[in-house]
């Protein structure tokens, strides 16, 4: 989460691909029955059910500016991160703990809000990482710090093995796995695996696609016209097939090949485009911050909700994708501004505790390593 300057097309991209975050969870919460934890939810929209209401459709679309973005960043992050030789572990270590301090002050805050926090929701709210409360936070951790190993096994393939491989991983997770995402013990990270695999596949042998404009635009337009269409006749079909009416959410999936194909283009086209900028890049900087505050599970349950709660009883849903986009404005503004304040203050602290704790647990490690190398040494 450091700032760093880097050309800014992929880090524009990036920003977008968090606005697009914050669009679906918002249109996300809309659809979200939260009377469990006693909070009215009269504005309630069901975003999985076919529909011949315009703004209905698009907002069930929204919800897959999510999944697209997650693909977005990942594919960004898998564009360097193919390149790493060695792993941060501080890195790691550090995000950890700005999760749980985060985490941990969000709880702080909604209990001196006097809002009835569900006893579950503070349990999760102390082990963030461990439960998994920002999964992509959670699955990026755990995918961070085994991708060496991938990386020295792809460097070991030839270009065949390397394709064989795939081609294996893309239908069994991306094929098979887009129709149902546990297939084959499917999951986030296997999801991500995959696509790391296709993006160091793509860079390492198709160099020439990689750096054709024309080629990528193609793409591009090819991946958007058929996720419309797959959208849309799911839609048509829920019309006239009952099994089919509550599917509209179906292809809203982080291993959407769609989804990657579209992400890989655009990646591709903003490198191409050269220059730097450091307001885009600072704004990068915050992205995972912004991605951890407003996604945090208690500002998800209820705040998010309280706020559609509010604007039901003022405007109803008359104007609700002005509403929907507005509403996403102000919270990816107010999350950021969060975000700079917490990068100030707080993250220096969190950041000087990181490196007391990286300290220790290498000097651990280092320990450990030597006592078992001694044993070895003695057979």
């Amino acid at each position: 989460m450091s700032y760093k300057t880097r050309e800014s097309g992929i880090e524009l991209l990036k920003v977008i691909a968090m606005i697009l975050i914050v669009i679906s969870h918002v249109t996300q919460s809309l659809g979200r029955d939260v009377s469990a934890y006693g909070i009215a939810n009269d504005y309630l929209i069901n975003l999985n059910n076919s529909t011949t209401d315009i703004s209905r459709l698009t907002l069930s679309f929204f919800r897959y500016f999510g999944g697209f973005g997650n693909i977005v960043f990942f594919v960004c992050s898998a564009w360097f991160l193919a390149d790493s030789k060695k792993t941060n572990i501080q890195k790691i270590i550090k995000l950890i703990v700005d999760i749980w301090v985060i985490s941990v002050i969000m709880l702080i805050v909604f209990y001196i809000s006097g809002i009835p926090i569900s006893k579950e929701h503070i349990i999760k709210s102390f082990l963030p990482t461990t439960f998994s409360n920002n999964w992509y936070m959670t699955t990026y951790i755990l995918f961070y710090a085994i991708h060496i190993p991938l990386n020295m096994v792809i460097e070991n393939m030839n270009q065949k093995k390397l394709l064989s491989s795939v081609i294996i991983l893309s239908v069994l997770y991306c094929g098979f796995g887009c129709l149902k995402f546990d297939l084959y013990c499917g999951n986030y990270l296997m999801c991500f695996i995959t696509i790391y695999f296709i993006v160091c596949y793509m860079k390492k042998y198709m160099s020439v696609f990689f750096n054709s404009k024309r080629d990528n635009c193609v793409l591009l337009v090819i991946g958007i016209v058929l996720l419309l269409l797959l959208f849309l006749t799911t839609n048509i079909l829920g019309l006239r097939f009952s099994p089919f009416s509550s599917r509209l959410q179906h292809w809203n999936r982080n291993n959407n090949i769609l989804f990657i194909l579209i992400a890989v283009s655009l990646l591709n086209i903003v490198r191409m485009k050269k220059f730097v900028n450091p307001v885009i890049n600072y704004i990068s900087s915050l992205s995972l911050l912004i991605y951890i505050i407003h996604e945090n599970i208690l500002v998800s349950a209820y705040f998010r909700t309280k706020i559609w709660g509010y604007l039901y009883s003022k405007y109803g849903h008359s104007y609700i994708l002005l509403q929907v986009l507005v509403y996403s404005i102000v919270l990816f503004i107010v999350t950021a501004i969060i975000s700079i304040i917490y990068q100030n203050t707080i993250m220096k602290i969190t950041g000087y505790l990181s490196t007391k704790l990286y300290t220790w647990i290498n000097a651990k490690y280092l320990s450990f390593y030597n006592r078992i190398t001694r044993l070895e040494a003695k057979k």
